[in-house]
C-alpha cells in the first residue's frame, strides 16, 4: 500500500479539484459526442473520488456537503431557466450549459459521497 505524506496528499487533491473543474467546463463545451460522454462521466467521477478522499478534511466536511447539496439542487433547477433564456435571447445555450452543469455535478457527487460516508462513520464510531 502506498502511503503519502500530508503535503503530497493535499497537493494531489488540490490538483484533482482544479483539473476536475476545468475539465467539466471544457468537456461540457467541446464534447457533444454521445459515445464520448460515458468516458467523461467516469473520469469526472474518479477525480471526484480523489478529491473526496484526499482533499476534504473533517473540519471542511460540513461546508463542503452544504455546497455540494446547493450545487446539485441549483444545477437541477437551472434547466428551465436556461431553456427560457435560450428562447428569449434566441441563442443556443441549453446543450452546452446543461452539459457543463451535469459534468460539475458528476464531479462533485462522488466527492460528497465519500465525505458524507466519512462523516457518518465518525458519528457512529464516537458513541
Amino acid at each position: 500500500m502506498i502511503v503519502l505524506n500530508e503535503n503530497v496528499k493535499n497537493r494531489l487533491g488540490s490538483w484533482a479539484f482544479v483539473v476536475g473543474c476545468v475539465l467539466a467546463i471544457v468537456t461540457g463545451g467541446l464534447i457533444q459526442n454521445d459515445q464520448a460522454k460515458p468516458y467523461v462521466i467516469v473520469f469526472m467521477a474518479c477525480l471526484g473520488l480523489v478529491v473526496g478522499i484526499m482533499n476534504i478534511t473533517a473540519r471542511e466536511s460540513t461546508p463542503f456537503l452544504v455546497a455540494a447539496i446547493a450545487l446539485t439542487v441549483s444545477s437541477s433547477a437551472m434547466g428551465p431557466l436556461i431553456e427560457t433564456a435560450e428562447s428569449l435571447l434566441r441563442i443556443s445555450l441549453v446543450g452546452t450549459l446543461q452539459t457543463i452543469l451535469n459534468n460539475i455535478t458528476m464531479f462533485v457527487a462522488p466527492a460528497a459521497l465519500v465525505v458524507a460516508g466519512r462523516a457518518i462513520y465518525a458519528f457512529a464510531s464516537e458513541k
